[in-house]
C-alpha cells in the first residue's frame, strides 16, 4: 500500500537527448520530461576507486506514479543528486506504482 504521504521527494525525470551537430558528431543533453513525486528508499552504499581518490555510489529504490514512458535510460535529478536508472519493475503487477532501480555517485 503506498501512502501519497511517503512520496515526498520533487524530482525531474530528465531523458537523453542526443542531436547532430552537423560536422559528423553528436551532442548530448538532458532533456526534462516531467516533474514528479517521489518515495526513495535507499538500498546500499560503497566506495568506489577513481583516478587518485574514494568516490561512493548509492543505490536507490524509486516509488513513483504510473507513467507510460519510464525506460531506464532515464535519470531522476533533484537537490543537487542524480540517480540514473537502472532498471524499471512493476512489483506485484501493482501498474499504477512503478519502482525504479537507480545508482547516484558522488561528483567528482
Amino acid at each position: 500500500m503506498n501512502r501519497i504521504s511517503e512520496f515526498d521527494q520533487r524530482l525531474v525525470l530528465e531523458r537523453l537527448v542526443t542531436l547532430d551537430d552537423g560536422t559528423g558528431g553528436r551532442t548530448e543533453s538532458w532533456q526534462a520530461v516531467a516533474d514528479v513525486w517521489a518515495r526513495l528508499v535507499n538500498l546500499s552504499g560503497s566506495e568506489l576507486p577513481f583516478a587518485d581518490a574514494m568516490r561512493a555510489e548509492l543505490t536507490h529504490e524509486a516509488t513513483l506514479r504510473y507513467r507510460g514512458t519510464l525506460v531506464p535510460t532515464m535519470r531522476l535529478t533533484g537537490s543537487g543528486r542524480t540517480l540514473d536508472i537502472l532498471a524499471v519493475s512493476n512489483p506485484a503487477r501493482n501498474v499504477d506504482w512503478p519502482v525504479c532501480y537507480c545508482r547516484e555517485v558522488s561528483p567528482q
